[in-house]
């Protein structure tokens, strides 16, 4: 039987498994996996049947969730269990298999959108796995770009890659991640994540240098009628986005009119610091042209083919038309299909990311 010591210091952390080398409940761990699924689903379907949800059924059943998510990262185990049926939910590990992310978000009626997730930290010090609930409170956070920040103050966002670096002689990480945002824009978020000595994660740490500027989070807001990629580059050693530039000089001060311009910015780490570099080099358009993306209308079928040798695995996740995270995939294949023949019209996104691979593309379903 598995022991735990609560701790009802911090809300955000739920519970200590007492090992990470106790055997597995692989059944239980199943059984709640089947479980989650379900309620994911249930956000979606009812009877099997596409159907729109209002915000309250949303919140109930994202409450149910929620519960039943904390009932299953208590099971021994379930850092290391795939959660590969949960095709709503991100589910990311870092890769020197410190600490697990899973998260999610809601969507409301609104265009406001609110996110959800926990993390799994393993603390080799006290060979124990900490697990943290994260509460979003972006809405109310003023100048998040200044701010370090907790699992009770979260800036909301739903992360797709994981970079680990050193300074000194300890390991921070960046998480590049995506955000909603609103009906008009979109984000896309390079937050930095530590852990406290007791293991509780910390969000934001001002290394992020602009000129005569340090940010503690890098945020860039774009509009909604384009796409922009942020990856990690590894041919250039540097986190490299999409230059954003504006149509004509008449429509500088308009966020709505300012799209890729082909060139791209980065970040480089110099000395613990990631330090801003304005039209960086990179080769092979940041790994953008390996990315191959078909949308066969007759069948209603998207194919994604990824060309060249597959290193690392990348992640491929599809939003319906009111932006709710509908599919969701860590893989190393080749080529990747998609059915939406079972949902409604109209415009789908699809973000491909990883290590050396980027792109997104809307996919019209008529």
């Amino acid at each position: 039987m598995q022991k735990y010591i609560f701790i009802f210091i911090c809300p955000a952390l739920l519970f200590l498994n007492i090992s990470l080398f106790s055997q597995p409940d692989y059944a239980k761990l199943e059984e709640k996996e089947e479980g989650l699924k379900n309620i994911f689903d249930s956000l979606f379907y009812r009877n099997e049947i596409r159907f729109l949800r209002n915000d309250n059924e949303k919140k109930q059943i994202n409450d149910s969730l929620i519960n039943l998510f904390r009932e299953a990262l208590e099971l021994e185990g379930s850092f290391e269990f795939p959660f590969n049926k949960l095709m709503h939910c991100g589910v990311l590990k870092s890769p020197d298999n410190r600490f697990r992310i899973y998260n999610w978000n809601l969507r409301f009626s609104d265009g406001s959108y609110s996110y959800y997730g926990f993390i799994q930290y393993y603390n080799d010090k006290l060979n124990k796995v900490l697990t943290w609930e994260l509460f979003d409170k972006s809405d109310s956070i003023v100048k998040p770009e200044m701010l370090q920040l907790t699992c009770n103050q979260w800036y909301g966002a739903l992360y797709y890659y994981i970079k680990p670096y050193k300074s000194g002689n300890k390991t921070y990480y960046l998480l590049l991640g995506w955000d909603g945002n609103s009906n008009f824009t979109n984000k896309k978020i390079v937050e930095h994540l530590s852990f406290t000595s007791t293991g509780e994660p910390r969000f934001g740490k001002a290394v992020f240098k602009f000129s005569n500027k340090t940010y503690k989070r890098y945020i860039i807001e774009y509009s909604i009628r384009v796409t922009l990629a942020l990856i990690y580059d590894e041919k250039a050693d540097a986190i490299v986005w999409d230059h954003l530039a504006p149509e004509s000089e008449l429509k500088k001060d308009d966020l709505y009119y300012y799209g890729p311009d082909a060139s791209y910015d980065g970040l480089k780490l110099e000395k613990g610091k990631w330090i801003y570099v304005p039209d960086i080099y990179v080769t092979n358009t940041m790994s953008v042209k390996k990315v191959e993306i078909y949308f066969n209308h007759a069948n209603n079928v998207i194919l994604v083919k990824v060309k060249g040798k597959i290193s690392n695995e990348y992640t491929i996740t599809l939003y319906d038309p009111e932006n709710k995270l509908i599919h969701n995939i860590s893989t190393k294949d080749a080529e990747s299909s998609i059915d939406i023949s079972q949902f409604p019209a109209g415009e789908y996104l699809l973000n491909v990311n990883g290590k050396d691979v980027s792109r997104s593309q809307l996919i019209l379903k008529k």
